[in-house]
């Protein structure tokens, strides 16, 4: 017979060195080894908090994967203008929008990666509590997102969203939600609804960039379609490149991200 050791919330065979169990995640390539054999720079306590891990593959590009783990937490009182509340069915699409947008825009290829975006999102409830280890998506009333504003009385009304750098919560503004995104015209493929305003798509996408350390992009930089660039920005989209993705890498490297509030 041979010892076990339970490592976090896994067991651990030491003479093997894997584990019993496949990690839930299912990042890595083996899904029985432990941060994609990469011990030295990551930790992983439960199978689910590797944020950010390069596989490297041989003839291949590495390929990094970007993993944000969160809760969908509905704090808004009033729910959308025009509706009393908000039905399981419109927070479970809300729910699905956010996690597809995630993927989308945090997936692509570069002239050195392949990289992938996933993001593990479940409603906040009593049975689903929120952890210490969650990104808090808080899907609040207009004028409650917690951000200074240059306006007239710290009017807060129409702000779309915000997320402090390097910090798991992001706020959202629970008026996006009705908003679709243009499917024709010119701001069709941008990310933006009618008119240019914010949807929830590229909102949550953006405010997760700025929790994972990306900046919005200056005037001089060349970035169209940047997942990054204001909303007010013509030049604003859902794309992101690969020094932004390698950006995110080196934060989270150095222990620089999922910083408590």
């Amino acid at each position: 017979m041979y010892k076990l050791m339970v490592l976090y919330v896994l067991c651990l065979v030491p003479i093997y060195a894997r584990f019993l169990e496949v990690d839930p995640a299912r990042e890595f390539v083996n899904s029985y080894s432990y941060t994609g054999n990469n011990p030295v720079n990551l930790i992983d306590p439960t199978g689910k908090l590797v944020t950010v891990a390069r596989q490297q593959r041989k003839g291949q590009k590495d390929l990094v994967v970007i993993r944000l783990t969160g809760k969908l937490l509905i704090e808004a009182q009033d729910g959308i203008r025009g509706h009393k509340g908000l039905s399981d069915e419109m927070i479970e699409s809300a729910r699905q929008r956010i996690v597809d947008q995630f993927r989308k825009s945090f997936s692509g290829e570069g002239r050195k990666i392949e990289f992938r975006g996933e993001l593990e999102l479940t409603v906040a409830s009593e049975s689903n509590p929120i952890h210490r280890s969650d990104h808090i998506f808080r899907v609040v009333n207009d004028g409650q997102i917690p951000i200074e504003t240059s306006r007239e009385e710290g009017d807060k009304s129409n702000v779309a969203g915000y997320a402090p750098g390097f910090q798991k919560n992001i706020w959202l503004n629970v008026e996006l939600i009705k908003r679709e995104l243009a499917q024709v015209g010119a701001y069709q493929n941008s990310g933006f609804g009618e008119g240019m305003a914010p949807t929830l798509e590229r909102t949550s996408a953006h405010e997760a960039g700025h929790s994972m350390g990306l900046r919005h992009p200056n005037k001089n930089e060349l970035l169209f379609n940047n997942l990054m660039h204001q909303s007010s920005e013509p030049r604003g989209g859902l794309e992101v490149v690969e020094e932004q993705i390698l950006g995110i890498e080196y934060l989270f490297n150095t222990g620089q991200l999922n910083q408590d509030n």
